[in-house]
């Protein structure tokens, strides 16, 4: 792994099923740690952090403005780490955001965790 090919700012989204119901929110931060040169938090971090609004199948159901008024907070959070990725490990989490993003101006690109080590994966023999 070299987290030099991560070198944007990056934060975590802390999904409410895996974090706030399963209580796993170490092992995510362990490997962001890891493949990534510049790593923020965002305030509250782990199972205190605010939904992103986008679940309870709010996303299919054709409530858009229900989601982005309830993504409100989650949008400030972003906003306030300064970070250009976010990384989530959620697929609703990663289309709600993406919506975030666009409403709120936000600017960030959103990926799942696993393309942000696929970025910092270094396979001898094959360029970067």
């Amino acid at each position: 792994m070299d987290p030099g090919r991560n070198p944007e700012p990056v934060t975590l989204q802390d999904p409410c099923h895996l974090v706030r119901k399963g209580g796993v929110s170490r092992p995510q931060r362990y490997v962001i740690e890891r493949v990534c040169l510049d790593f923020r938090e965002m305030w509250p971090p782990g199972e205190p952090n605010f939904c992103c609004g986008g679940g309870g199948g709010l996303l299919l159901g054709g409530r858009r403005h229900e989601t982005l008024a309830a993504g409100r907070v989650k949008a400030k959070q972003i906003a306030d780490t300064g970070a250009r990725i976010v990384v989530t490990p959620c697929h609703n989490c990663r289309d709600q955001i993406q919506r975030l993003s666009a409403h709120y101006d936000l600017g960030v690109e959103v990926i799942h965790l696993w393309e942000l080590i696929e970025r910092a994966l270094v396979i001898p023999g094959q360029a970067a």
